[in-house]
């Protein structure tokens, strides 16, 4: 067997030919960060993104490291990745970024088709479209908390919303443009935050209008559940937001070059 047993499991229902070169792909990997990790003599790993990672922390575990994630977005019962008593992968210690977010860590067991479930909720926050929008919130100054993976998205929601004459900022992922202006001061200054899966917008659902943009990862902020002041921001036209090519050429103009 080419990885330890365990690890082995998470490749249990291999089907296609694509899963089977991901699989051999993180054999090797596994095998290689082994022989780096033993290397460097520590005895700590520390990582973000722990459910990206499997055949690190499997390597990390298999010559005795303490596996340490520090938290990087939203942390959700119906996330995967944060959910099951029996996580083989879990890490040994989390940090998260307020205590608050422990405790939405689930602990039992959840089917693996967990998008079924994480949809339900979704599906049952106030729909709102980009007209709607307006008429809403027009008087109001919005902020929108990009996020380098569904920047498509977001970018494309911002666009549209700030060409209907909403009073709207666009603050970058640090990993794509770093903003000179302090994340506290800007959210200060708004009433209404968009974002997809960012924890920014579930630590201001007391005291800001909450807009999740429907895209890849919104799922994740189910805590969001019992709060009124939120919505979900759906796209009018029938392809998503990602299919106006809106934040693709925009995306490339503001970021410089990052493609």
């Amino acid at each position: 067997m080419l990885l330890t047993p365990p690890f082995a499991v998470f490749y249990s229902d291999l089907l296609t030919l694509k899963e089977v070169a991901a699989y051999v792909g993180d054999a090797i990997y596994f095998r290689a960060m082994k022989i780096i990790l033993h290397a460097s003599g520590a005895s700590e790993l520390i990582l973000t993104v722990s459910y990206s990672h499997y055949p690190v922390i499997a390597a990390a575990r298999s010559i005795g490291m303490t596996v340490c994630e520090l938290q990087h977005g939203a942390v959700s019962p119906c996330h995967i990745g944060y959910s099951g008593s029996k996580h083989i992968y879990f890490p040994d210690v989390f940090v998260p970024l307020d205590e608050t977010w422990r405790s939405y860590i689930s602990r039992t067991p959840i089917p693996f088709d967990a998008g079924k479930i994480e949809r339900r909720w979704i599906d049952q926050i106030p729909i709102i479209g980009p007209m709607e929008f307006c008429r809403k919130f027009r008087h109001l100054r919005v902020l929108v908390i990009g996020q380098e993976t569904v920047h498509d998205a977001l970018y494309g929601a911002y666009r549209q919303l700030k060409a209907l004459g909403i009073s709207i900022e666009y603050r970058f992922h640090p990993r794509m443009k770093e903003s000179q202006v302090p994340l506290e001061e800007q959210v200060a200054q708004c009433s209404v935050l968009i974002g997809c899966y960012s924890t920014v917008l579930v630590e201001y659902a007391d005291t800001k209008t909450i807009i999740v943009v429907d895209a890849l990862g919104s799922d994740f902020l189910d805590v969001l559940r019992g709060f009124e002041n939120v919505y979900r921001l759906k796209s009018d036209n029938e392809g998503g937001w990602q299919s106006r090519n809106i934040g693709d050429q925009s995306g490339r103009e503001i970021r410089g070059g990052y493609d």
